[in-house]
């Protein structure tokens, strides 16, 4: 995540500082760090909210940050330099006489909670460099924030001098991450990233560990020139073509944008539904829940030619990122449909729940009801139909349902599932009658 766009630049850096210390404080047990900080008079009384998962900071923790002065910022910035220096935390112990902090006892801080402080170094010495400019560092150690007017070629040939590669890409991290509304700041980043893996010296660096870095500073971009991260993300990575470290993260953007771009047709121009379903785009519910592949790339191309260009662009993309040629979400065939709806059913109903009561009425095999092939006919004719279509009536009208012999009552979210397949079958059905969907020409 991202501190929050908009408030006033002193909101945003107050928040990025708060946030800083609480990871500390996360990173130590039993709170011992906010402890340490409250009792040196060097945070607010209320706690740190560590179980936080937004930037929804505490209001007294932002207004403790705007009233922060010079003395307390460097004096936070010391009492972390000072556990830096020293290298250790106080202990914390699980014994038969329960668990309790020791603080007359110390350990040698582990690579997380060195990371932790750090992080939280370089986010007060933002807050310097905003505030109080013409002050020297907090600290003794070059601070990253104090690079930001460098060019990514000169954070690469630090990173290269750096004896601690890791720690570097933490701190810059930091940085980034308080300075969420520096766009020029955050395309840096994205090019001091990519830079570093062209290079190929570090596989496997752009892990889990550093993708979402990437992925925040490509979404801050995005949003301020209104377009997409994989927008800002593919002209970079295609570029290193599908060996880039980041090929497969690209295909998920990939795949996210197409459905962003299927969406936004709909909204514009909802009769596109039934051809993007004839046409296997769009599985039978009308969503878009199957594996991305060229073939639903080209077949979404061709049913919404106002979109040629961007779909055009998706292809060419897809094509060198070596997206699988695949299939479509469903085959556009009207039986194949019908099987896609039931199964659906199985799915999300409990248990075999749809697939049993389907099956006492003759409308189903025995078994093998997560297999659209074995567990369904091959083919559901006007006389079937007309079966299916009243044990879908009974089970709207009593609001029960099968397991096994056992009857039972529906779950809310069965009552919703039971009246979207009926209104996708009623849409098949439509569908076949107007020629857009064949019937399938295998045998029952």
């Amino acid at each position: 995540h991202d501190l929050p766009m908009g408030g006033t630049p002193a909101d945003i850096l107050a928040e990025g500082v708060a946030e800083a210390l609480n990871t500390v404080n996360t990173a130590m047990p039993e709170e011992s760090f906010y402890k340490k900080l409250r009792e040196a008079g060097l945070a607010p009384i209320t706690k740190f909210n560590a179980a936080m998962s937004s930037y929804d900071t505490p209001r007294a923790d932002r207004d403790y940050f705007q009233r922060i002065d010079l003395k307390k910022l460097k004096m936070s910035a010391a009492f972390i330099d000072k556990i830096l220096k020293r290298g250790s935390w106080y202990v914390y112990e699980a014994s038969g006489h329960g668990a309790y902090m020791d603080y007359s006892k110390t350990e040698t801080l582990s690579p997380t909670r060195r990371r932790a402080l750090i992080a939280a170094l370089e986010a007060l010495e933002t807050f310097r460099i905003e505030h109080f400019p013409t002050e020297g560092p907090l600290s003794g150690h070059v601070s990253f924030a104090a690079l930001s007017g460098e060019s990514a070629g000169q954070w690469l040939k630090r990173y290269d001098d750096a004896s601690d590669k890791e720690m570097f890409l933490e701190r810059m991290k930091a940085v980034r991450k308080v300075r969420s509304g520096d766009i020029e700041y955050q395309k840096k980043v994205l090019d001091f990233m990519f830079a570093l893996t062209a290079r190929g010296k570090q596989p496997g660096f752009l892990g889990m560990n550093h993708w979402p870095t990437i992925k925040a500073a490509a979404g801050q971009v995005a949003r301020a020139g209104n377009t997409d991260p994989w927008s800002v993300l593919a002209p970079r990575t295609l570029q290193q073509g599908p060996e880039s470290p980041i090929a497969d993260q690209l295909k998920n953007e990939l795949e996210k944008a197409f459905v962003h771009t299927l969406g936004l047709s709909l909204k514009t121009n909802p009769q596109a539904l039934d051809g993007l379903i004839a046409a296997g785009v769009l599985d039978p519910f009308g969503e878009s829940e199957g594996t991305l592949t060229l073939a639903r790339l080209r077949a979404a191309r061709k049913e919404l030619p106002q979109f040629l260009k961007r779909f055009d662009e998706y292809i060419s993309a897809a094509e060198r990122l070596g997206v699988d040629a695949g299939g479509l979400t469903a085959s556009p065939s009207f039986d194949e449909g019908v099987r896609w709806l039931l199964r659906k059913g199985y799915l999300k109903f409990g248990a075999s729940s749809f697939h049993d009561t389907l099956h006492q009425a003759g409308l189903a095999h025995k078994g093998n009801a997560g297999d659209i092939e074995k567990g369904y006919f091959a083919q559901y004719p006007p006389d079937r139909l007309r079966s299916l279509h009243a044990v879908l009536d009974g089970l709207e009208q009593t609001g029960t349902v099968y397991n096994g012999s056992v009857q039972r009552e529906m779950e809310t979210h069965e009552k919703a599932v039971l009246a979207k397949i009926q209104t996708s079958l009623k849409r098949l059905e439509r569908l076949e009658r107007e020629g857009k969907l064949k019937t399938s020409s295998r045998t029952p």
